[in-house]
């Protein structure tokens, strides 16, 4: 005997429930940039905690998408405007006579927020129950790098003798 092939339902898309007058307010200002809070009060609601409920909500999640990328807030605007941070970089720093002392060197704290923040987006890097789950990056120190660590002090002096030595021994085989 065959077993009788199951049944298949038709599953309709869930489309999201219309947005009343003030919701429409309330993704506006918060595609304006207000902060959650603020946009509640704006919209007209009686209090700036309602926002965090709006927040949550699944059709307004949709709507402010729709709105940001409305407003050119693309995945492709925004994939660039992050790798843009990924690649960011210091500019020449010059002492009081205009000589320059450290040439345009790389921001790791803004490339580390970027990252960071294409991590998050991906899914690579999530919070779940208070631990942070992390993906391992190597970072290959070159001889310019670890100068410029040398240059700002941001080292002990026993790293800065090893640092030295690395520098000298990457210049003679380099």
């Amino acid at each position: 005997m065959t077993n009788p092939e199951p049944v298949k339902e038709k599953v309709e898309e869930k489309k999201p429930r219309p947005l009343t007058d003030r919701e429409k307010k309330y993704v506006k200002h918060r595609a304006e940039g207000c902060k959650v809070g603020e946009s509640s009060l704006r919209a007209g609601f009686a209090t700036p905690q309602y926002g965090t409920y709006l927040k949550g909500q699944e059709h307004i999640q949709s709507a402010l998408a729709d709105a940001l990328v409305e407003a050119g807030l693309t995945d492709e605007f925004v994939a660039k405007r992050l790798k843009e941070g990924a690649d960011a970089t210091h500019p020449e720093r010059r002492n009081k006579d205009g000589v320059v002392i450290v040439q345009e060197s790389p921001d790791f704290f803004i490339r580390h927020k970027h990252i960071e923040t294409v991590m998050k987006a991906k899914g690579s890097l999530t919070q779940e129950g208070g631990t942070t789950k992390n993906t391992q990056i190597n970072i290959i120190v070159t001889p310019d790098v670890a100068k410029g660590f040398l240059d700002s002090g941001v080292i002990d002096k026993k790293e800065h003798k090893d640092l030295k030595e690395y520098i000298e021994h990457e210049k003679e085989s380099g």
